[in-house]
C-alpha cells in the first residue's frame, strides 16, 4: 500500500483518495491547466465526470503535491510509466525535485515490448519549453513525437 512521502523538509507527496477537499482541488487544478499545454483533454469535463475519473483511480501512483497546508500541485505515474506533473504556478526548482524524487524512489515496470518503455517517459506538449529544459537537464532524451489524426468523414 502506497503511502504519502516526504520529497525534501517541506514538500509532501499525499497521495490522492476520494475526498471533497481531494476532488475540489484537482479539479481546480484541471480549470487552471494552460490550454496550450495540454495534451489530454480539449474540453473541461464537468465535476461530476471528474469525481468518476477520480475514483477510478485510472494511475498506478497519484499524488498531491503540498508545502506545509499549501496545495500546489499533482503528480503521477501511469501503469505505462508515464509520468506527469501539473502545478497551479510553474516552479522549475519544485519540478525538478519531484522528478528527482520520482526517478529515485519509485521503479518502472517492466518493459513490455511495443506497449510500455522499461524508463520513465514523459509527455509533454509541443510548446512546453520550461518542461523540455528541465528534462534535457536532468538527462532525460527525446524519443517519439507524437500527432493527432482527426477523422474525415
Amino acid at each position: 500500500m502506497i503511502k504519502n512521502f516526504k520529497v525534501s523538509n517541506d514538500i509532501f507527496l499525499i497521495k490522492v483518495i476520494p475526498v471533497k477537499e481531494h476532488e475540489n482541488f484537482l479539479y481546480e487544478l484541471l480549470k487552471n491547466r494552460e490550454k496550450k499545454l495540454s495534451i489530454s483533454h480539449e474540453r473541461l469535463p464537468s465535476f461530476y465526470q471528474h469525481k468518476k475519473f477520480l475514483r477510478s483511480y485510472p494511475y498506478r501512483h497519484w499524488f498531491i503535491i503540498k508545502k506545509g497546508s499549501i496545495l500546489l500541485g499533482a503528480t503521477y505515474i501511469t501503469k505505462n510509466n508515464c509520468v506527469a506533473i501539473h502545478l497551479l504556478k510553474n516552479n522549475k526548482g519544485l519540478i525538478i525535485k519531484i522528478i528527482s524524487f520520482i526517478i529515485r524512489t519509485f521503479k518502472p515496470l517492466k518493459e513490455l515490448p511495443s506497449i510500455r518503455r522499461k524508463e520513465f517517459i514523459m509527455n509533454i506538449a509541443s510548446n512546453n519549453r520550461l518542461y523540455a529544459e528541465i528534462l534535457k537537464q536532468l538527462g532525460g532524451k527525446k524519443v517519439q513525437e507524437t500527432f493527432t489524426l482527426k477523422q474525415t468523414n
